[in-house]
C-alpha cells in the first residue's frame, strides 16, 4: 500500500555509509565514504563523471557489493541481508526507465506488490493509486503499453512503480536525465511535491548542479571516488571547502545563490501587504491596496485569501472604475503563485515573465504563506556576500 508518510523514528538514520569502498581490478573507484542518511530526506550525489556516484547508490541495494566498509540500512548491516529481499524494500528509478514492455502500465507498476505477495486485485488498487500520485488517470494509462507513453509519461510509470511497493528508500539514478527541459522540470517539480507529502528517504543521482541544488535536502558532492563536502545549498554557497567545491557550484557569483536556494529559505514578507478576503468589495480592496509599503510595476491589485489560501488577486484600479459595489469573489483573476519548495531564481522568472514586482508564495497545499518582492533580491546578495566574508575571516 502507498503510504501518506511515515512518523520519523528518532533513532537509527534509514541509511549509514562507514568507510565505504570499491575497488575494480586493483583500482579505488569509491574510497572511505562515510555519510548518514536521515529518515525523510533527500539527498543529492553529485559530481564528475566516474566520481562513484552511481556506484554508491548501487552498493546500497546491493547490485554492486562493497569491497570494503558497511553499509546500514535502519542500523541492520546489508552485508548480512538477503539481497532480493532488500531490494524489495527500495524503490529503485533509473533513467532508461526500464518498463517491461510486454506488460501494459497497470501490470507494470503491479510487479513490486506481487512479489511481495499482495493479491492481484489488492495489487491492482495499489498501482491505481501509485498512478494517480503521480499524474496518470489509471482508466487513461493503466490499459495502455510502455510504447504508447511519451518520454515523461514513462518516467512517472517508472517512478509509480517505485512507489507501489511502499518503499523506506528510493534510489533515483539520473531519472530525468533523458527528458526534454519542459517534462524534466515538470517531473523535478512534482517529485518535490510527493516528497514533501510522503516523506521517504531519496538518494538522488545527477550530474546537474542546478537539479541537484533545486531536489536537495542536502547535496553530497564527490570527486574521484571521495566525498568533497556534504551540506545543504546554501552551506556549499557560502561555505565550500575548497577551490573544487566552489568552482562546482558557482560560490565567486552571487547571483548563482538564486539557482540553489529555496524560497522557503528566505524571509518573506508577511506583514503591511496587500490583502483581502472573498467577500470584501472593491472599497476595502482599494484600501488595503493603497496601505502597502510593496512597490508595483503596474496598477495595483490585492491578494484574495480564504480559508488561509489564495484565491486569486483583483485589480482595484481596473476593477474599481468598473465596478463600485459587491463582493471579491465576483471579481477575481488567476494570481501567480511560486511554490516554497521552488527556487528563487525561478521566482524571480516568474516576476519578469509575468511583468509583476511581487510573487505569492504558497505551500503544496495552496496555502499562502507571504510575499516575495523583486525589491527583496538585492537584500538576499547582500545578506549572502556578508555571510560569505563572515566565513572567509
Amino acid at each position: 500500500m502507498v503510504s501518506q508518510g511515515k512518523a520519523r523514528d528518532p533513532g537509527h538514520p534509514a541509511i549509514s555509509l562507514k568507510g565505504v569502498t570499491k575497488s575494480y581490478g586493483g583500482k579505488d573507484v569509491v574510497r572511505g565514504v562515510d555519510i548518514e542518511i536521515p529518515r525523510g530526506e533527500l539527498l543529492v550525489l553529485i559530481g564528475p563523471s566516474g566520481c562513484g556516484k552511481t556506484t554508491i547508490l548501487r552498493m546500497i541495494n546491493r547490485l554492486v557489493e562493497p569491497s570494503g566498509g558497511t553499509i546500514l540500512i535502519e542500523g541492520d548491516d546489508t552485508a548480512g541481508m538477503d539481497p532480493v529481499a532488500l531490494r524489495r524494500r527500495m524503490g529503485y528509478v533509473i533513467q532508461g526507465i526500464g518498463l517491461f514492455p510486454h506488460m501494459r502500465v497497470s501490470a507494470n507498476v503491479s510487479v513490486v506488490p506481487g512479489l511481495k505477495g499482495v493479491a492481484r486485485e489488492e495489487a491492482r488498487i495499489i498501482a491505481d493509486r501509485a498512478l494517480e500520485m503521480v499524474g496518470l488517470s489509471p482508466g487513461e494509462f493503466g490499459g495502455k503499453w510502455p510504447r504508447e507513453l511519451s518520454g515523461g509519461q514513462q518516467q512517472r510509470v517508472g517512478v509509480a512503480r517505485a512507489l507501489a511497493g511502499d518503499p523506506e528508500i528510493i534510489l533515483m539514478d539520473e531519472p530525468f536525465g533523458a527528458l526534454d527541459p519542459i517534462s524534466r522540470i515538470t517531473l523535478q517539480d512534482e517529485l518535490l511535491d510527493l516528497q514533501a507529502k510522503l516523506e521517504k528517504t531519496i538518494v538522488f543521482v545527477t550530474h546537474d548542479i542546478h537539479e541537484a541544488m533545486k531536489m536537495g535536502n542536502r547535496i553530497a558532492i564527490m570527486k574521484d571516488g571521495t566525498l568533497s563536502q556534504v551540506g545543504e545549498p546554501l552551506q556549499l554557497l557560502s561555505s565550500p571547502a575548497d577551490d573544487f567545491v566552489s568552482d562546482f557550484v558557482g560560490a565567486e557569483n552571487p547571483l548563482s545563490m538564486f539557482s540553489f536556494m529555496k524560497v522557503k529559505d528566505v524571509s518573506l514578507r508577511t506583514d503591511g501587504l496587500p490583502l483581502a478576503g472573498m467577500d470584501d468589495d472593491i472599497e476595502a480592496a482599494r484600501r488595503s491596496a493603497h496601505a502597502t509599503s510593496l512597490w508595483f510595476f503596474r496598477d495595483k491589485f490585492v491578494y484574495v485569501i480564504d480559508d488561509g489560501r489564495l484565491q486569486g488577486s483583483v485589480s482595484v484600479e481596473r476593477t474599481g472604475k468598473r465596478r463600485s459595489s459587491g463582493s471579491l469573489r465576483d471579481m477575481l483573476e488567476p494570481a501567480t503563485t511560486v511554490r516554497s519548495s521552488r527556487t528563487v531564481q525561478e521566482a524571480l522568472g516568474l516576476m519578469v515573465s509575468s511583468g509583476i514586482a511581487n510573487v505569492a508564495v504558497v505551500d503544496e497545499d495552496g496555502k499562502f504563506l507571504g510575499i516575495l518582492s523583486f525589491g527583496d533580491m538585492y537584500d538576499i546578495v547582500q545578506q549572502q556576500k556578508e555571510k560569505s566574508e563572515e566565513n572567509t575571516l
